[in-house]
């Protein structure tokens, strides 16, 4: 018993004052770690913001009407030649609204997608007409922010 009781009473036997420090800290940076991370992954965006915008087709003149864009400041182009808002054909063709409202052609290119300066900054808006979608192909639509694909259409 009194080996038991000299064990526990003698300071000799502690860990120094310094390792408890740092083996404090480093419990503290761990458990700080782990809740910053834990919070990046379940916290939103809201730097980039997803958009739901919905379209009607008429085969006739091969044209899209814009039947509602949400939230109501969102652009068909960040600026000239970036992009918000794009169709696709296949692998190969993207295009981009300009500020006639028509569509325009960017071939892509491994890298990026060359952009001709040309896409509008214009707000999306319900009741807008996007034409120069060809008969016979079909467009997948897509938010480039978000990766977000919106639908697809053929003519």
């Amino acid at each position: 018993m009194k080996n038991i009781k000299r064990i526990l009473t003698n300071k000799n036997n502690a860990v120094s004052d310094v390792v408890g420090i740092v083996i404090t800290i480093l419990i503290v940076v761990s458990v700080s770690a782990t809740i910053f991370v834990y919070l990046s992954l379940t916290t939103e965006d809201t730097s980039r913001p997803d958009a739901t915008i919905d379209f009607a087709e008429n085969k006739i003149t091969d044209e899209l009407t814009v039947l509602r864009a949400i939230p109501d400041d969102i652009t068909y182009a960040k600026d000239n030649s970036t992009p918000n808002l794009i169709f696709e054909t296949d692998a190969t063709d993207y295009y981009v609204i300009n500020s006639a409202g028509t569509l325009s052609i960017k071939i892509y290119d491994e890298d990026q997608i060359k952009i001709d300066k040309d896409a509008t900054t214009q707000e999306i808006r319900a009741g807008d007409i996007i034409t120069g979608f060809q008969d016979g192909k079909s467009y997948s639509i897509a938010w480039v922010i978000t990766n977000k694909a919106l639908g697809a259409k053929s003519f």
